[in-house]
């Protein structure tokens, strides 16, 4: 987790992820989703995945809140919107890179633009902007 309080446009954290089943059956309980295609390899070839079990984009895109809230910018963070594109599946046990960075801040109301994007390799998986607040940080 950051302890660092001061931000500027530009500055990024990078984060890597593996879900597992595991993690779709907790993320199941929560969310209600059963979509065959997170459970079942047959189900989700059958849709044209051929490679396994898909994680659920939303679970896999709940990271981006994670690395807001602990790295960048960090403890005090609040989540006021999100834009996200799912470019390609992400299947269980697939190494995931998360990568953030600072586009834009607004000073005088301590608000932050950042730029998500998400890799399985060299292959782009979801991007998106976030926008968010955090009273407890400086931005410059």
């Amino acid at each position: 987790m950051h302890t660092r309080r001061t931000w500027r446009v530009g500055d990024s954290h990078t984060l890597f992820r593996r879900f597992t089943t595991g993690d779709i059956t907790n993320f199941s309980s929560i969310s209600g989703d059963t979509n065959p295609v997170h459970f079942s390899a047959t189900a989700a070839a059958s849709l044209g995945f051929p490679k396994g079990i898909l994680v659920p984009g939303l679970l896999t895109q709940s990271v981006f809140s994670a690395v807001m809230a602990c790295h960048i910018p960090g403890p005090g963070s609040i989540y006021m919107s999100q834009t996200s594109r799912f470019r390609a599946p992400i299947y269980v046990d697939d190494e995931v890179r998360y990568h953030v960075e600072i586009t834009k801040v607004r000073p005088e109301n301590k608000m932050y633009w950042i730029s998500q994007k998400a890799f399985v390799g060299d292959t782009l998986v979801m991007d998106g902007e976030a926008i968010g607040q955090n009273k407890t940080c400086h931005f410059e």
